[in-house]
């Protein structure tokens, strides 16, 4: 018999990595995603109350010691290592950027994109965490460069205001400002708020230091990805999560592929476009390009960036 997860595909695993509460449940009991990155389900026989699941590896249907509990992932502290790359604090094992092909459940995954023709992501599931940020501090952390003042954190979010314009102007948050390679890596994020006037812009840029294109996700109105030569890849705008995949062929040539899911969980593949293999860090952008009339807002909620190596 398989353990049942509440999202996901049909099929048996070995283990199922948790990044969030939202990924546990068993015989329609949630449970917790504990900080080991299993999932655990209640029991009264536990000093905890906790039991950890089928799919927690050796962990597999022992108890939760009673100082581990909490009620799901807790945001990570960064540390930067002497070759630039970042560390993280405790995150699960593997990839936290579960999707749908990584879960091992019996339950179905309804299809988020209402029949739109996508497929599943297909993350590495030995991918490293190099950096997640849920926004919940009073400030953002040392890792992050910042150019503009039009953006604050209220209530776990990243928000950017963009007040109304006449000409160009943008306001930005820079992450990674260097040291950080994204050849094989999946950047993650989630809005709350995009631009809708024509005219105002909320982007993710794949900044390289003007060593060549780089791919940006434009929010403006609707989701999409922008490539050089103004290649592109439609998302949309109903749904809030939003993915980038980045590959290459080892020749200095790659691609960024474009998914997006409306929990975080089922990934829908919406299309590809060049980009150069080595990016030097991101950045989050919010700005006008023309002439705006009314006050516009891009909300970030979380980031994660996910290598397939821990080498940076």
């Amino acid at each position: 018999m398989c353990a049942a997860v509440a999202v996901g595909l049909s099929g048996c695993r070995d283990t199922f990595e948790c990044a969030a509460d939202s990924q546990c449940a068993q015989n329609d009991v949630a449970g917790f995603c504990e900080p080991q990155g299993w999932c655990s389900f209640p029991d009264e026989e536990c000093d905890s109350g906790r039991r950890f699941g089928g799919l927690a590896g050796t962990l597999s249907n022992t108890c939760v010691p009673a100082e581990d509990t909490s009620t799901g992932m807790v945001a990570s502290t960064t540390t930067a290592g002497a070759s630039g790359a970042l560390s993280t604090g405790p995150m699960p094992p593997g990839s936290t950027s579960v999707d749908a092909s990584s879960s091992g459940g019996d339950a179905e995954t309804s299809d988020a994109s209402g029949g739109a023709e996508t497929t599943t992501s297909t993350v590495p599931t030995d991918c490293n965490v190099a950096f997640f940020d849920d926004f919940d501090a009073a400030e953002l952390g040392p890792e992050w460069t910042t150019l503009g003042q039009d953006f604050a954190l209220v209530d776990g979010e990243l928000v950017f205001t963009i007040p109304p314009m006449q000409g160009i102007s943008y306001d930005k948050a820079r992450l990674f400002p260097g040291g950080v390679d994204f050849v094989g890596a999946s950047v993650t994020f989630e809005y709350s708020a995009r631009p809708m006037e024509s005219g105002a812009q909320g982007t993710l840029t794949f900044y390289n230091g003007g060593d060549g294109p780089a791919p940006f996700v434009l929010l403006e109105g609707g989701v999409s990805l922008i490539g050089p030569d103004d290649t592109r890849a439609n998302g949309d705008a109903a749904l809030t999560w939003v993915r980038v995949e980045v590959t290459t062929d080892g020749e200095g040539q790659g691609q960024a592929t474009l998914l997006q899911s409306a929990d975080g969980i089922a990934w829908m593949e919406r299309g590809s476009v060049p980009m150069l293999d080595t990016h030097t860090s991101l950045e989050f952008t919010a700005g006008t390009y023309q002439d705006t009339q009314s006050e516009q807002t891009f909300a970030v909620r979380s980031i994660e960036v996910c290598l397939s190596s821990a080498e940076g």
